[in-house]
C-alpha cells in the first residue's frame, strides 16, 4: 500500500507546507467551487427558461383571445353562402372590423412586433382578413370549400402560437402536468371549438336557407355525435388531470360548468336542427345562442391559462427560493471552508514554529524550557517525544557537569567546583558584604601512611576522610571540594571567623575517633590539621587561600593534629 502512495509521499516531502496548502485548494477546494457554482448557474437558467414560459403563456393567451373573433368571421362567411343581404353584410363586415380591431391590440405588444417570425405571422393574418371575402351564393362554392377555405384565418393564428410556443420553449416543457394542460388548450379546446363552429356556421347556413337534404341532414348528426365525443372526452381528460395531481387544488382555479356550453350547443342543434323539421328557429337567433355556448366554452381556455400561469409563478418562486438557499449555503460553504483551511494552515504554522523554536533554544543548551504546543493532534504527540528528549538531555548534561566537578577517588566536588565556588562567593560578599571563611585540611604523615600501608589503604582513608567532613557541614550551601593530593578545602559562606572554627573543631574531633579497616586486618586512624581565614579583610580569593595555606602552615608547625586562624 505504501509502494502505491509513494510518489504522493515524495512530493509532499519536497515542498512547504503553504505550498501543500495550496496544492489541497486547487485539487479539491476550486473543482468542488466551479461545481458547485454550475449547478447554481444551471439552476438559474432553468428559471430564466420557466419565465421565459411564462412569457411566453402570456402571448399565447393574447393572440388566443384574438381566435373568437377569427371564428366568428369565418362562420359568418358560410351564412352568407346563402341569401346575400344587408344584416349578413353587417354582421360579417362588423366581425373583421372586430377581429381587425383585436389585430391592431397586439400590433401594439412590442415582445410581438419586435420578433420578425411573430411580424410575419400577424400580418400574414391581417393581410388574409382584410382580402378575404364571403361566398357569392354560386352554387359553385360549396359549403366545406367556403369552411375550410376560412379556416385558413384561424390556422393562422393557431400556427403563431406554435411559433410563439417554439420560440419561448413551451412546446420543450417536460413537467407532466403542464403538458397534460398545454395539451388540454391545443388539441382537445381546439377540436371542441372548431366543431362548434361547424354547428354554428352550418346550423346558420340551414336556418337561414330552411332547407337541408339527406347529406345535410347527415352532416348535422355526424356533427352532433361529435361534440358528445369531444364533450366526453374533455371531461375524461379534466377528470385524469385531477385524479393524477390530487393535491392540487383545481376546483380553485378551473370551472368545470363552463363544460356545460357544450352540451347546450348540442341541445341546440339538436333542437334547432333535429328536431324542428319546420326551421322555426330564426338563424339570427340559432347564431346568438351558440355563440353564448361557445363563450362559455372559452371561458375554459381562460381558466386554463390562469392555472399554467399559476404554476409556473409557484415554480419560479420555489426555484428561486431554492437557489437563494444554494447560493447562501454555498457562500457559508466557502467561508467556512476557507476560514477552516486557513485555522489550519495557521495552526500547523504556530505548532511548526514552536516545535523549530524549541529544537533551536535545545542546541543552544537551553534544557530547561519545555517544549510545548498549543494543539491537541499529533503535532502534540511529537511535542512530548520532543520534551522527553529535552529531560534526557538535561539529565545526562546534569551528569556530565556533575562529572566535572565531582573528584573520582572521594566522591566529594573537585578543585573545579571549588574555584567557580569561591569565585562565586567572593563575587557575592562584594555585593553584599557577606563574609566567607575557608577551611584548608592536610592529613598529617599521610606520606608515612602510604609507605606503611599501601596506597589502597591511603585512598580507602581520604575516602572516609571525604564523607566524614561532609557530615560535619550543617548548612546546604556549606560544601567540602578534595583541593589536590590529601588536602582538602570547605567553603563556608555567610559565616565569619567564630564559626569556622567551630566547624574545624567539630571535623577535627570526628577524624579523630575514626578507625578504618585498611581490609588487611590493619585498623588505621589518623588526624588533621586545619587552617581558617576569613574574607573579612580579604577581597580576592587568591588572598583568601593563601591566608587559609599560611593557617595551615603555622598548626603543622605547632606540632599538626590542631588547627590555626589567619592572622590577616
Amino acid at each position: 500500500m505504501k509502494l502505491v502512495f509513494l510518489p504522493a509521499i515524495l512530493l509532499m516531502d519536497r515542498i512547504s507546507y503553504s505550498t501543500k496548502f495550496i496544492l489541497v485548494i486547487a485539487l479539491f477546494a476550486v473543482p468542488m467551487s466551479v461545481t458547485s457554482i454550475q449547478n447554481i448557474v444551471s439552476d438559474q437558467a432553468i428559471i430564466d427558461a420557466d419565465k421565459s414560459r411564462l412569457v411566453g403563456i402570456e402571448l399565447l393567451r393574447k393572440v388566443d383571445i384574438l381566435t373568437p373573433s377569427l371564428e366568428n368571421v369565418r362562420d359568418l362567411s358560410l351564412v352568407r353562402r346563402g341569401h346575400i343581404d344587408k344584416e349578413v353584410r353587417d354582421a360579417y363586415q362588423k366581425a373583421k372590423d372586430k377581429a381587425l380591431g383585436k389585430l391592431a391590440l397586439l400590433d401594439r405588444d412590442v415582445r410581438l412586433t419586435e420578433n420578425k417570425l411573430y411580424s410575419l405571422a400577424l400580418n400574414g393574418i391581417e393581410n388574409r382578413l382584410v382580402h378575404s371575402r364571403a361566398s357569392t351564393g354560386s352554387e359553385g362554392d360549396m359549403l366545406n370549400t367556403i369552411f375550410e377555405s376560412s379556416m385558413m384565418l384561424v390556422n393562422d393564428a393557431y400556427e403563431l402560437n406554435g411559433i410563439i410556443a417554439n420560440s419561448f420553449g413551451v412546446s420543450s416543457e417536460t413537467d407532466p402536468m403542464i403538458q397534460m394542460l398545454l395539451n388540454l388548450l391545443t388539441v382537445e379546446l381546439r377540436a371542441v371549438t372548431e366543431e362548434v363552429g361547424r354547428s354554428r356556421a352550418y346550423g346558420a347556413y340551414y336556418l337561414q336557407s330552411k332547407f337541408m337534404n339527406s347529406s345535410d341532414i347527415e352532416f348535422i348528426e355526424k356533427n352532433y355525435h361529435s361534440l358528445g365525443v369531444l364533450e366526453n372526452r374533455l371531461r375524461e381528460k379534466l377528470k385524469l388531470l385531477f385524479i393524477t395531481n390530487a393535491k392540487t387544488q383545481y376546483q380553485d382555479v378551473i370551472d368545470l360548468r363552463s363544460l356545460a356550453g357544450i352540451s347546450s350547443v348540442r341541445h341546440s342543434v339538436e333542437d334547432s336542427l333535429v328536431l324542428d323539421v319546420d326551421f322555426t328557429t330564426q338563424w339570427q337567433d340559432y347564431y346568438a345562442d351558440l355563440s353564448s355556448h361557445i363563450e362559455t366554452t372559452s371561458s375554459l381556455k381562460a381558466d386554463l391559462f390562469r392555472f399554467i400561469t399559476t404554476l409556473y409563478e409557484k415554480r419560479i418562486v420555489e426555484k428561486e427560493r431554492l437557489l437563494k438557499y444554494r447560493g447562501i449555503g454555498f457562500g457559508a460553504l466557502v467561508l467556512i471552508s476557507a476560514y477552516l483551511f486557513v485555522g489550519f494552515y495557521l495552526s500547523s504554522k504556530r505548532s511548526i514554529g514552536s516545535l523549530v523554536s524549541a529544537a533551536h533554544s535545545v542546541a543552544e543548551g537551553n534544557l530547561d524550557a519545555p517544549v510545548e504546543v498549543s494543539t491537541k493532534d499529533e503535532m502534540l504527540e511529537l511535542a512530548d517525544m520532543m520534551d522527553s528528549m529535552r529531560i534526557q538531555l538535561k539529565e545526562r548534561q546534569q551528569e556530565l557537569v556533575l562529572m566535572t566537578i565531582t573528584d573520582g577517588l572521594t566522591q566529594i566536588r573537585n578543585r573545579k567546583y571549588f574555584n567557580e565556588e569561591l569565585s562565586r562567593c567572593m563575587n557575592n560578599q562584594r555585593r553584599s558584604a557577606s563574609p566567607v571563611s575557608l577551611l584548608l585540611i592536610d592529613v598529617d604523615h599521610f606520606k608515612k601512611l602510604n609507605d606503611n600501608f599501601g596506597h589502597q589503604a591511603g585512598d580507602v582513608c581520604l575516602q572516609r576522610l571525604a564523607k566524614t567532613i561532609e557530615s560535619q557541614l550543617l548548612r546546604k550551601e556549606d560544601s567540602v571540594s578534595r583541593y589536590g593530593g590529601e588536602e582538602f578545602a570547605v567553603l563556608l559562606p555567610s559565616t565569619r571567623e567564630q564559626g569556622a572554627s567551630e566547624a574545624a573543631s567539630r571535623i577535627s574531633d570526628a577524624i579523630k575517633k575514626l578507625s578504618i579497616d585498611d581490609g588487611n586486618g590493619n585498623r588505621l586512624s589518623f588526624t588533621v590539621s586545619i587552617g581558617i581565614a576569613s574574607s573579612t579583610n580579604i577581597d580576592t580569593g587568591d588572598k583568601l587561600i593563601r591566608a587559609a595555606d599560611e593557617a595551615l602552615y603555622e598548626a603543622k608547625s605547632r606540632g599538626r593534629d590542631r588547627w590555626a586562624v589567619s592572622e590577616v
